[in-house]
C-alpha cells in the first residue's frame, strides 16, 4: 500500500498516445501491483511526501483491522512443468472463500524457485466475498539460464488470511 514514484524521461513518453510500461518486481513481497499505474507529469516532492505520510498513518484502513480470519480453499493445476530455455509454462490456482466473511488483500507467492525463472501473475492482492472464487494464472518463463529441477509450492496469505503452504509441491524442471 505504499505509493511509489518512478521517474520516466519525458522524451520516452508518447503523450496523448499509447505507452507500454513493463514493471518487474523482485523480492519476497514483490508479487504484484494492487493499484492502477498512472503516467503523469512529475509530482512535486511535497505532493509525494503528503501521499506517503497519508499511507503511513494508516487510519483509512482502521476498520479492516477487525476483520475475522478468513478460510480459503486453494487448488493448483498446471500445464507442462519441463521448460526449455526461453520456454514458458502456466500454473493455475483456483481460490474459493469457504468462510463466512470477506477475505481481504489475498496474496500469492511461489516458493522454491529462488529467482531461477521469471514469474508473471494474472492477478495478486485481491479480495473474495464468501462463496466467491477466482482463478489466477502464473506464467513461469525459463529466461534466467539456471537449469535444474526445483521443488516449488505456493503460499497464500492476506490481511485476514493466515499464511500457509498450498499443496501439492511441484517438480519444475528448467532445461
Amino acid at each position: 500500500l505504499i505509493k511509489r514514484f518512478y521517474p520516466i524521461p519525458a522524451e520516452l513518453v508518447n503523450w496523448g498516445g499509447e505507452n507500454l510500461l513493463e514493471i518487474r518486481l523482485y523480492g519476497e513481497h514483490a508479487t504484484g501491483i494492487s493499484e492502477p499505474v498512472f503516467i503523469r507529469r512529475a509530482s512535486t516532492e511535497a505532493e509525494q511526501r503528503a501521499i506517503v505520510a497519508f499511507d503511513d498513518e494508516g487510519a483509512y484502513l482502521a476498520d479492516l483491522r477487525n476483520l475475522p480470519e478468513a478460510d480459503l480453499e486453494v487448488e493448483v493445476f498446471h500445464d507442462e512443468l519441463r521448460l526449455e530455455p526461453g520456454g514458458q509454462g502456466l500454473l493455475h490456482l483456483r481460490l474459493r472463500n469457504i468462510g463466512s466473511g470477506l477475505a481481504f488483500f489475498i496474496g500469492l507467492s511461489l516458493r522454491g524457485l529462488d529467482d531461477a525463472a521469471s514469474l508473471f501473475f494474472s492477478d495478486n492482492y485481491f479480495a473474495l466475498f464468501p462463496g466467491q472464487e477466482k482463478t489466477v494464472l502464473v506464467k513461469v518463463v525459463n529466461d534466467r539460464r539456471r537449469p535444474g529441477a526445483r521443488r516449488v509450492w505456493f503460499e497464500v496469505h492476506g490481511w485476514n488470511v493466515p499464511k500457509r503452504k498450498v499443496e501439492p509441491v511441484l517438480e519444475l524442471i528448467l532445461n
